[in-house]
């Protein structure tokens, strides 16, 4: 079969039926998720991203569309979730390959590094997460896994990196030995909650005022509530430093105060913890063997660790 026999197959499970490919239409949310994924548009007029998934991936997108389920019962608006197929399944299996479908959801694409001064988005980034957290009680009876520790994490991977890139141990070293000293001991003590675990500007579809949806869902699950927060500001400085003090993470930071989602002793632990999460982000340059962005994240690494106090006076402010 060829891939459209496929995909009028494919949307036949759902009593759906092709009308036209739209491979023009990029999708947002990182391609490494899945095997393959186009928009189609149905005889119906409605678009759908189809996506196809490996054997291996059925566990794991299966609790992704279960957390999707529960969130969007729970009034979660930004949380999409994937079309039950005739059978009441998520994942259909066509030609011995795995299926699943969702709307496709238009946004407005990020102007960038422009969009960091707008600084309307730092609120809605906010109410994201309050909202996450209010629909997200209970989950954890669909969640087995423990909580994840990026304490441990760093851990393991300077131990990896000795091993396998001893190069660059001796960059990274003074950073390490900054969080075993300041932050290993308070990570410990941190409020547990659930979170997104993949929360930055590019993994959410704007409209002109506001956030339409959240995406890629990939790793959810329990940890540090303060998390999604540092994931978040450390992207945006990544993007830009001077996004790290300006009106969109100021924006940011009082409105999570204003919920009661941050407090004072959360805001003195978070340089460290956006410092911490940048290991995910080194090994995933590391993993790609992109020399360019390996040098540009030690590069920021050490930029966040020499002007810790005076970021952290200008969220104090």
């Amino acid at each position: 079969m060829d891939t459209i026999e496929i995909l009028h197959l494919v949307l036949s499970h759902w009593n759906l039926h092709l009308k036209c490919l739209h491979p023009e239409i990029s999708v947002a949310g990182s391609s490494e998720r899945t095997a393959y994924r186009t928009v189609v548009e149905t005889q119906q007029s409605h678009f759908y991203i189809v996506e196809e998934i490996l054997a291996a991936q059925l566990d794991h997108k299966r609790l992704i569309q279960n957390i999707l389920f529960f969130l969007h019962s729970n009034r979660l608006q930004f949380a999409e979730p994937y079309i039950r197929s005739n059978s009441g399944n998520a994942i259909c299996e066509v030609e011995s390959r795995f299926w699943q479908i969702i709307p496709f959801i238009d946004g407005i694409p990020l102007v960038r590094p422009a969009y960091i001064d707008d600084t309307w988005r730092g609120r809605e980034m906010a109410h994201f997460l309050t909202a996450l957290k209010d629909s997200s009680a209970g989950i954890e009876s669909l969640i087995t896994k423990p909580p994840f520790s990026i304490k441990e994490y760093v851990i393991d991977f300077i131990k990896k990196l000795q091993i396998h890139n001893p190069e660059l141990t001796g960059n990274v070293d003074e950073i390490f030995l900054h969080l075993e000293k300041t932050f290993f001991d308070r990570h410990d003590e941190l409020e547990i909650g659930f979170c997104h675990g993949d929360y930055h500007p590019l993994n959410i579809i704007w409209s002109e005022t506001g956030i339409r949806r959240v995406i890629d869902w990939e790793f959810a699950g329990f940890k540090p509530v303060l998390y999604d927060i540092a994931n978040m500001l450390g992207c945006l400085g990544m993007e830009h430093p001077r996004s790290l003090v300006n009106a969109v993470t100021r924006q940011f930071l009082h409105h999570l105060f204003k919920s009661k989602f941050l407090n004072i002793n959360h805001l003195e632990c978070l340089p460290e913890f956006i410092l911490a999460l940048r290991f995910a982000w080194l090994a995933e340059w590391l993993r790609k063997t992109d020399t360019e962005m390996i040098k540009l994240e030690l590069t920021y690494m050490f930029l966040l660790l020499d002007n810790r106090e005076k970021i952290l006076k200008n969220w104090c402010l």
